[in-house]
C-alpha cells in the first residue's frame, strides 16, 4: 500500500490551519455522500478503511498517553474494522480505574 498525503488529498499545505483542514475535509466528505453522490467510486471512497491499522494504533496511543501507561499495556481486543472496540489495559486496577474516574470527571459529557 502507498502512503497517503491527506493534505494533497485535500489540497492543502501541511501547516493550514485546523479550522482551514476541517472545512476542507467536511467538504470533500459531503461530495462523496451517498445521499449527494450515488456513484459506487463516492461510496468506496467513503467506507475506505484506514490503511495498516492506522486508526486502531492511534486509538490505542491515545488511551496509553490518558491512562499513562506504555503502549504496550493497550491492546486492542476487539472491533479492528469497527468504530466500537473492546480493549485491555495491563496495569493496577486500582490505580487506571481512579486514572478513569479523573478523566471522566474532568471532561463532561457535551451530548
Amino acid at each position: 500500500m502507498s502512503k497517503r498525503d491527506c493534505y494533497a488529498i485535500l489540497g492543502l499545505s501541511p501547516n493550514a490551519e485546523d479550522a482551514v483542514i476541517r472545512a476542507a475535509y467536511l467538504a470533500l466528505m459531503r461530495s462523496y455522500h451517498p445521499d449527494r453522490n450515488p456513484s459506487a467510486e463516492a461510496a468506496a471512497r467513503v467506507r475506505a478503511i484506514a490503511e495498516g491499522g492506522e486508526a486502531n494504533r492511534a486509538v490505542a496511543e491515545l488511551l496509553a498517553k490518558a491512562l499513562g501507561v506504555p503502549k504496550a499495556k493497550v491492546k486492542i481486543l476487539s472491533g479492528v474494522t469497527s468504530r466500537l472496540k473492546q480493549v485491555a489495559v495491563d496495569g493496577d486496577p486500582k490505580i487506571l480505574g481512579e486514572t478513569l474516574r479523573k478523566a471522566a470527571a474532568a471532561k463532561p459529557d457535551k451530548a
